[in-house]
């Protein structure tokens, strides 16, 4: 068990410090850096490819809880979260996460993998073409929840926390900029702890885990992760001050891309 566990910290510890620091970097809450790590990770470790992506997302929906809790907190206290705009949304992305559990604990991984990197395309699509995120769309209950469920289930499906696609449909609500990012971080509670909790409830133990696993959930990487991106995130904060937006934007870009590309093309070999 001792030579499991440090051959688990080998790989969880590199895995930490680069998803730390390129989540600085960029600005991201993490899941979409720590899926593509994990998964690589868990498939190195000797899963089979659906279970390696199944524990991916959920360990990552586990690491974003604690960082959305103190980003969230941070954005509040600061004056850049609608509360009234987050409260409305609480229970159709909610409604999302939990149909999308289920599609987490009982999908292949190939359909969780093509999931995940049109989510990335979209993303870097939404950077090139920032117009296409301006579009105004009334703030009704019965657009409201549509927009909410689904920003949920594919967060959820995704092992995100909601960000990504959260700050455009915010800003289409009428939102600034910064009120949509501090109200987005909100999404990240909304979407890891009931994930979190249903998957603990629902997720079975896969026999080829790796140590210190309980259900989907490694709990080894979560405590590397989530320290990890605590002491490096800073480090790649300062860094992206140092460099042109322009180039930061184009380097995320080919980051997102080229992650999803190798997902996608990975679920197919």
């Amino acid at each position: 068990m001792t030579n499991e566990l440090i051959s688990l910290l080998s790989l969880l510890l590199p895995t930490g410090v680069v998803a730390g620091f390129i989540a600085g970097l960029f600005g991201l809450g993490g899941g979409v850096i720590m899926v593509p790590a994990l998964l690589f990770l868990f498939t190195r470790y000797g899963l089979v490819y659906e279970h390696a992506m199944a524990m991916a997302v959920s360990t990552s929906l586990s690491v974003i809880l604690p960082n959305a809790l103190s980003s969230s907190f941070s954005h509040y206290r600061l004056g850049n979260m609608d509360l009234s705009v987050a409260l409305k949304l609480v229970i159709p992305v909610v409604l999302g996460v939990i149909l999308a559990s289920q599609f987490v604990v009982n999908t292949h991984g190939v359909a969780l993998s093509l999931v995940f990197a049109c989510m990335l395309w979209f993303v870097a699509f939404l950077l090139v073409f920032p117009n296409f995120a301006k579009f105004q769309v009334p703030d009704i209950f019965i657009l409201r929840v549509p927009f909410g469920f689904v920003l949920g289930l594919l967060s959820g499906m995704a092992g995100v926390g909601g960000g990504a696609l959260g700050v455009p449909i915010l800003m289409s609500f009428g939102l600034t900029a910064i009120r949509a990012v501090g109200t987005a971080a909100s999404f990240g509670l909304m979407v890891s702890m009931p994930s979190v909790v249903a998957i603990l409830i629902t997720g079975e133990q896969f026999s080829e885990a790796p140590f210190g696993s309980i259900g989907l959930i490694n709990v080894p990487a979560f405590l590397v992760l989530t320290f990890s991106s605590v002491f490096f995130a800073p480090i790649g904060a300062k860094v992206a001050s140092k460099l042109p937006e322009k180039v930061l934007k184009i380097m995320f870009c080919i980051l997102l891309v080229v992650m999803g590309a190798r997902i996608f093309l990975s679920a197919w070999s």
